[in-house]
Order: C-alpha cells, then structure tokens, then sequence
C-alpha cells in the first residue's frame, strides 16, 4: 500500500484521518506490513493489504505482525474459517477451549499459508473443484463477465482513478488494469483470501483494502473518477448506504457502472443475495441520473453487433423480464451515445494468449481438436448465452498449431502471417482464445 494512499482515505467508523502507526517493513514507499490508525481503531496491513473491517481476526494478525510473525498472520488471513475462530477464543466463556481452538488454528493456517505464497502454482491450481472454485476457474467464459468489454470505451474516458467495489479473486480489475489502464485502481473486497489472489495473479499495482461494504467506505468525498461493481451489489444488505456512499466519493462528471444485477420480479435459479426490481435498483440513486440496461442485449451487441447503444431506451416492460440488468449513472451526458466499433480495443491485448480453459485439447499431427466441457449442468443453466454463443468443437490448423505450445500460443517467439493473425482475433472474439495474466493456467 503506497504511504501515500493515505491522504485519500477516513476511518468509516468515527470519520477521522488514517494514519501510519507502526511499520514493520517498508519498500519504495510502500507499507508492505504494519499498523495504521485513527482515533477509534487500529488496522492491520499485511502483504500490502488494508484490512479494515472491526473483528479480532485484525487484533490477532496487528499481534502477529508486532512479533514479526508475518506467515502466521498471513495464513490466518488466508483460512476461511479463521474470522469465526477468532471471534469464539475472544469470548471469555470458551477460555481455554477457544485459545486451544486457536493454536489449532495458527497451525492450519501456516499450511494454508505455504500453499498461497509457492510462486510456481497458477491459479487454476491453487484453486479445488467446488462450485465457487470452478466459477473462478472459468469466469472468463461466463456471459456476465462479458458485460465489461462493452464498457471499455466508455470507461477510458474515466481513468483517472477506479474503485472496483467487490473485486472477488481479480477477474474484472485484470480487464480494467489491462484495457482501461487507470492512473490508480483500487480494490476492495469483503475476503482477504480474494485481495491475495487478486494481487498475486491478476493486477499487482493496485491498491488493495478488505472492508465490509455494509459501513460507509472508508475514502474522502469525490476521490474517484469511476466506481465499478459487477455481480456484487446483490450480496449488500445497506444497499441505499452504499449508494450513498457510491455518489459521494463520485467525481461531478464521474461514472458509476453496475454490472450483473438480478432481477427480483424474474426468477432465476441462479439467483443469490437480495435481488431488486429494475425500479427499485435505478431508486437507490438521487443525485445521479441512472440507465437501466438488460444486460442481454449488452453481451449479444458486444458479441453479434460490435457496438453499446447507451441512447436506446427499454420500456419497462421489457426491463422487468430480464433476468439480470446494468445500471450506468453519471452526470456526463456525453456518454449515452452509440459506441461502434468496439473490439478494436479488446483485441489489441495479446500478452498471453491461451485456449480457453473451457475446451479439452486433443493434438493430432498438424492439428487440434477443441471440445467445450461447461463445468456442470447449473454452469450450462446459468450461462445460456455462453452455451449458445462457445462453439462445442473447434478444429485449429496447421498454420497456428505450431505456435500452439500446450494451451499457449507462443506469438512473442514467432513471426505469424497476417491470415493466421486474423483467425487469432476470430477465436478471441469467439472467446475460444482468451488473454489472460500470466500464471493464470
């Protein structure tokens, strides 16, 4: 965390100035470990890290740390269970049982520890086969992660500095760090667990801050040039705070961008959290004019027709029958127009091309054979636009196969012709080839 972030940011709880406690160790101007304050609270920064929600888990690793016991501290971070242990050893009725439970603890987290920290294990390893892990594994294939390619032109316009609210394990900030190339983004997420694999694995030089996006945020007023959030905002209970909290740290001609909302008057099975009805979404927000989007018709004009209408307007009717929507607002009336043309941007990025994970690869002699494997039949459910939209088998010729190393096309180490640079950009548009951050596969 830069020292200097500082400046920009408040305690969420009794509003005064953060500031630099302890520093136990320092790089370039970055708080890499240590302690910050303000006049109610302290918290923890680990491995560059902000952690500013209350709970002992942050009292526990502010102690680890001042013991310089940084693995210990980070492996609790990391554990999923850690926040619930922690909370029972405080309880004075648990005594010896709870500071047992904890010593337990510490042991399974320095494990936990040892496996996030192996620099040689790609994110698809580090990750399992639960339906959580294969919706990271595979987010990239899903429909509604497509929604953000739309907005790239849109959110160039605006990059000065991003607050990606919910970052999750860092999908959507690679696409924002990568295509938009903001002066500064910042990431924060409710999980420390998440804000790791983010730093490690999808964009490094951001800032990262865990908080509970219940309380108020934890910035000074109009800090942010955009404020982007995509299947998240379903999951909030204070949603009317948040966006409150959204339009004050907006700058006056700022952009706020919401992606993946479900629809309470549609059933989807897919649904979680606390859906509302496109109406009561767009309500949420005073000081803003909003759009109100069906993300479908986002994704199949990105997809079909290269281009984002922000001029149409859909009448209630149709809104109300959308299984998930978008929702933009910003006072720059100059963004609701047509955008064409589109994927010029996205296909520029070519830094590391793969066969998108979702496909088997089958080598034969101067061929491969792809075939689409979707994850599960809930997967297949969910994302029907990408059942429809991934071709089930692919046959990639000679002219690419030999840049085809495993799931890698090598196209640094490689002069390719300008056909086989245009059937390149046809798979990506197909999604069949996909740009990802290295050590991602």
């Amino acid at each position: 965390m830069k020292l200097e972030f500082l400046n920009l940011m408040k305690c969420p709880y009794c509003g005064a100035d953060i500031k630099i406690g302890d520093v136990y160790e320092e790089r370039e101007g970055e708080l890499i470990n240590g302690r910050v304050k303000c006049e109610c609270s302290e918290f923890s920064v680990l491995e560059g890290i902000l952690n500013i929600k209350p709970g002992p888990l942050n009292k526990y690793v502010i102690n680890s740390l001042a013991r310089h016991r940084v693995n210990e501290a980070a492996g609790l971070s990391l554990w999923k269970y850690a926040e619930d242990i922690c909370r029972i050893a405080s309880l004075p009725e648990f005594g010896k049982l709870g500071r047992l439970l904890l010593t337990l603890s510490k042991i399974v987290a320095r494990h936990t520890y040892k496996k996030y920290v192996d620099k040689d294990l790609s994110f698809f390893s580090l990750l399992g086969t639960s339906a959580s892990d294969m919706y990271l594994k595979h987010r990239f294939s899903t429909e509604s992660f497509w929604s953000i390619y739309p907005f790239v032109p849109v959110l160039k316009g605006k990059a000065g500095r991003i607050l990606d609210i919910g970052c999750g394990a860092g999908h959507a900030s690679f696409i924002l760090s990568t295509y938009v190339r903001p002066k500064e983004l910042v990431c924060v997420d409710y999980a420390f667990r998440n804000l790791y694999q983010a730093k490690k694995y999808f964009v490094k030089d951001a800032e990262f801050i865990c908080l509970d996006a219940n309380y108020p945020l934890p910035f000074k007023n109009s800090t942010f040039d955009a404020i982007f959030m995509s299947d998240v905002f379903h999951y909030i209970y204070a949603r009317t705070l948040l966006a409150r909290e959204m339009e004050r740290l907006l700058l006056p001609q700022g952009i706020i961008l919401l992606l993946h909302l479900y629809n309470s008057l549609s059933y989807d099975p897919a649904a979680h959290g606390k859906p509302l009805s496109p109406l009561n979404w767009g309500r949420l927000f005073q000081q803003l004019p909003v759009k109100t989007l069906p993300e479908r018709n986002l994704i199949e004009d990105f997809v079909l027709n290269n281009k984002l209408d922000l001029v149409k307007e859909y009448p209630e009717a149709e809104l109300n029958a959308c299984n998930t929507i978008c929702l933009v607002g910003t006072k720059d009336k100059t963004l609701f127009r047509v955008y064409k043309e589109i994927n010029e941007g996205f296909l520029m990025h070519k830094d590391n091309l793969i066969i998108n994970p979702i496909y088997s690869i089958e080598h034969r002699r101067e061929r491969a054979i792809l075939r689409r494997q979707l994850p599960s039949e809930s997967f297949r459910r969910e994302y029907p636009i990408t059942e429809k939209y991934l071709p089930e088998e692919y046959t990639i010729g000679e002219g690419l196969c030999k840049i085809l190393k495993g799931r890698t096309l090598n196209l640094a180490q490689t002069t390719i012709s300008e056909e086989d640079l245009h059937h390149i950009e046809y798979l990506m548009k197909k999604f069949i080839v996909i740009n990802v951050p290295k050590n991602y596969y």
